[in-house]
């Protein structure tokens, strides 16, 4: 097992893996970063008919003890972050957009089903759900 998406999505890219399972945004950028090079990627997306699953990314103010000046400048860069200026610059980097807009990213088909994954119950779960993870997609 890899580490991270980005080593996965690398040994794909290099040909030592023929595929992995990783978030489209990494794939996307590696992709992008590639053809910037004047290169073809060697790495395609694929989605399931079926639908995928989302793997949201969250943004909060963490509890801690600091100036109220510094608590305010963090809610600033999060209404930011979640403002259309800021999903529209997130989006650059393949991210998909938390709010009701029309944003194209390229690399990602028009419409895919997301299922409704239940985090907490998997996090409780983790180490069998890993088990059987590994057991399936085991390389041979």
């Amino acid at each position: 097992m890899y580490n991270t998406n980005t080593t996965a999505l690398t040994k794909v890219e290099e040909g030592e893996i023929w595929v992995t399972i990783a978030p489209h945004d990494g794939a996307l950028r590696l992709i992008w970063n590639t053809e910037k090079k004047g290169f073809t990627s060697p790495l395609t997306l694929v989605w399931p008919e079926s639908g995928a699953i989302s793997a949201e990314r969250q943004i909060a103010i963490v509890k801690k003890t600091r100036s109220a000046g510094k608590t305010e400048i963090v809610r600033k860069f999060i209404d930011f972050s979640i403002s259309e200026e800021g999903q529209k610059i997130s989006s650059k980097f393949a991210y998909l957009p938390v709010r009701e807009m029309e944003i194209k990213i390229p690399g990602l088909p028009e419409e895919v089903y997301s299922y409704p994954y239940d985090w907490i119950s998997a996090g409780k779960n983790e180490d069998s759900l890993k088990e059987a993870f590994q057991e399936i997609f085991r390389l041979y």
